[in-house]
C-alpha cells in the first residue's frame, strides 16, 4: 500500500503518502495493518498445520508439545492482530473514526 515500516516498526510515510488528505494517508495506513496482520495469520496458520502434520503418531514428545505450544501461541497472537486491524479499518470506513495513534498524522 506505499507505507513502509522503519527498524522499530514504526510506520514512515513515502514522500507520496506526505502530500495526500490526512483521511487518505490514515485509510492507507489502516489498509496496510490489515494486509500485514492477515498475511501474518496465514503464516502462523501454515506454521500450525506444519507442526501438527509433524506428529504422525499423535502423541508428541515433550519438544513436540512445545513446539505446538509455541505455534497456537502465535496463531493466536496474529489472529488477535488481524481482529484488531479489521476493527479499527471498520470503525474508519464505516465511522470515520480515526484511531488515537493515526491522529499525528494530519
Amino acid at each position: 500500500m506505499g507505507a513502509c515500516r522503519d527498524s522499530l516498526g514504526a510506520k514512515r510515510e513515502t514522500p507520496r503518502e506526505a502530500t495526500a488528505p490526512f483521511k487518505e494517508r490514515v485509510r492507507r495506513i489502516l489498509e496496510l495493518e490489515f494486509l500485514e496482520a492477515l498475511q501474518r495469520r496465514d503464516s502462523a496458520s501454515v506454521l500450525f498445520q506444519d507442526v501438527s502434520k509433524d506428529i504422525p503418531s499423535g502423541l508428541p514428545n515433550p519438544d513436540g508439545k512445545q513446539r505446538i505450544y509455541n505455534a497456537s501461541k502465535e496463531y493466536s497472537a496474529a489472529q488477535m492482530e488481524l481482529t484488531r486491524a479489521l476493527r479499527r479499518l471498520t470503525d474508519f470506513r464505516e465511522r470515520r473514526i480515526v484511531p488515537e495513534d493515526l491522529k499525528s498524522h494530519g
